[in-house]
């Protein structure tokens, strides 16, 4: 008689594994000992061990039919035998699923590349459509296509305008041939940019686009307040007043430049034909603004308004002004009146131009009445204050020139201007 623990010789709970596996074939098995006692069966409690018989007496019942039977030891060991080819069996196939599972994984990490790849293709793309969108934005500025009514550039169609009132500005550089036949082409290229380049942003700051350069020059447009352009031109003197005084450090020549702001109505569109378009402004108030910018080397100032945009002005009270007479300008029919902005002179001009401002203004006011004597006087204590005024010298000698040849019954005082 051996004594030998089922628990071990099944691994412990692999006794119950085998009952398992017999009933899955269809099939009642009991195993007992020598005296009938049943020691494993499939609907015996299995305890932590048993007494078995391991020689050839050991009984086993299959089917209810009595058979001599090999030792239960051997029956167990056959039983775990199948049991471990199952179970070598079940390994194969969870190898074949994890290499499923793998090229599932495979499978999903290519789409994930692809996918991956895809979304960095669109990324570029979109990319790519930005940088074209910004490039265009500086062709055709963005406030230029919302005054169309529009948010993008690829909306609009040719034909497309809208009637808007407008602050025209114009800019430019005083003497620039001058300045231009003492530098190479390269040079002055260089020199343009760079001058736009300083100018550019008080326009932008200011709520203006740049609706066109024009080589030395700038047309800018307000679509707001005439403020906001007046404003612009101050700061575009001041930042000037400055670069010139870098300028003349450099032993270089200080540069000048006038600006003329007039508002009124105006045409903005899309002009052109079926393969090329261009952002366009047509109206009588881009003329104006031109003819009022020529009128600052006339003049002698740095900022000429004209009377519209005086008295649409928001706070006129932030600006200093002065009248300086009526003009019609080449192209006109209608004489316009003028005004000096003299803010952003500098502060030594623009403490004279303030201090002789009374009897400039005295002087004008009696120029326009006739009374040319007591005119010429009023200048000329103006011009002792800012011996520099050109205004003051101006009139000064038409005052003369109108005392000595005397003026016709129609006479107005207004200046006719025969120049661009």
């Amino acid at each position: 008689m051996a004594l030998i623990s089922l628990e071990h010789l099944l691994k412990k709970d692999k006794a119950k594994l085998v009952l398992q596996l017999i009933e899955a074939n269809g099939q009642q098995v009991s195993i007992e000992d020598v005296q009938g006692k049943q020691l494993l069966g499939t609907s015996a409690q299995l305890g932590a061990s048993y007494l078995i018989e391991s020689s050839s007496q050991t009984y086993g019942q299959v089917s209810g039919q009595p058979i001599i039977a090999k030792p239960v030891a051997d029956l167990i060991q056959y039983l775990l035998h199948q049991e471990l080819e199952k179970q070598q069996l079940d390994n194969e196939i969870w190898c074949l699923q994890q290499e499923i599972n793998l090229m599932h994984n495979s499978a999903d990490l290519a789409n994930a590349l692809l996918l991956e790849k895809g979304i960095k293709e669109v990324q570029q793309q979109e990319a790519s459509i930005w940088q074209i969108h910004e490039a265009a934005t500086r062709f055709v500025p963005d406030q230029f296509i919302r005054a169309l009514g529009f948010e993008h550039l690829t909306e609009v169609s040719l034909g497309d305008n809208v009637e808007k009132e407008v602050t025209v500005l114009f800019n430019d550089i005083r003497g620039y041939t001058t300045l231009a036949e003492t530098m190479t082409p390269a040079e002055n290229f260089k020199f343009v940019n760079a001058f736009h380049g300083r100018m550019g942003p008080f326009i932008q700051q200011h709520e203006g686009f740049i609706n066109q350069y024009l080589g030395d020059g700038i047309m800018a447009l307000f679509t707001k307040q005439p403020d906001q352009a007046l404003h612009a031109a101050v700061d575009m003197q001041i930042a000037l007043h400055q670069y010139n005084v870098q300028r003349i450090q450099k032993q270089r020549l200080p540069i000048h430049m006038g600006i003329g702001l007039h508002t009124g109505p105006l045409i903005m569109g899309i002009i052109g034909d079926q393969h090329r378009l261009d952002a366009a402004t047509i109206a009588d108030s881009v003329n104006t603004s031109s003819r009022i910018e020529s009128l600052t080397k006339y003049f002698g100032v740095s900022i000429l308004l004209s009377e519209e945009s005086l008295k649409k002005l928001e706070h006129p009270a932030q600006f200093h002004t002065r009248y300086l007479g009526q003009v019609l300008v080449k192209g006109k029919n209608e004489p316009i009146g003028v005004y000096e902005c003299f803010d952003g002179v500098g502060a030594k001009v623009f403490e004279l131009k303030q201090k002789a401002l009374a009897d400039f203004e005295e002087g004008l006011a009696l120029y326009y009445q006739r009374a040319f004597h007591d005119a010429a006087e009023a200048f000329n204590r103006a011009l002792k204050i800012n011996p520099d005024d050109v205004p003051s010298r101006l009139f000064l000698y038409k005052s003369v020139d109108l005392i000595a040849e005397g003026v016709a019954e129609d006479w107005t005082g207004v200046e006719v201007i025969v120049f661009k």
